[in-house]
């Protein structure tokens, strides 16, 4: 992590939001081309491109909520497949007692 010597704002290299984010640094390019992650600033005087805390910090933070929400879908799709099952285990019996029911009827029918 660089800072510019005029200002305390926090500057990172490819290799450090690589690592960040825990992605190989095409699949990193790809979310740049894609339009999924801001690209780097052009920075200093030799025109090294870095990406600023500034840049980064509001997506890293979105990203973190939408980390967030899929866990949360994740656990709600859990706990609709244990009320169905729930539900199923519930029914069983009474769907049993319905068609022993129905048998009776089209044999008193008959």
């Amino acid at each position: 992590m660089a800072t510019t010597p005029h200002t305390a704002e926090k500057l990172f290299t490819t290799r450090e939001v690589t690592a960040l984010l825990d992605m190989k640094l095409l699949a990193m390019r790809d979310w740049i081309h894609d339009g999924i992650f801001p690209p780097p600033d052009k920075v200093g005087p030799h025109g090294a491109y870095l990406w600023r805390e500034t840049t980064i910090a509001p997506w890293l933070q979105w990203r973190a909520g939408v980390i967030e929400l899929r866990a949360k879908r994740a656990e709600i799709e859990k706990q609709s497949r244990e009320l169905r099952e729930l539900r199923e285990t519930l029914e069983a019996p009474n769907r049993e007692a319905w068609a022993r029911r129905k048998n009776l009827d089209v044999a008193v029918a008959v």
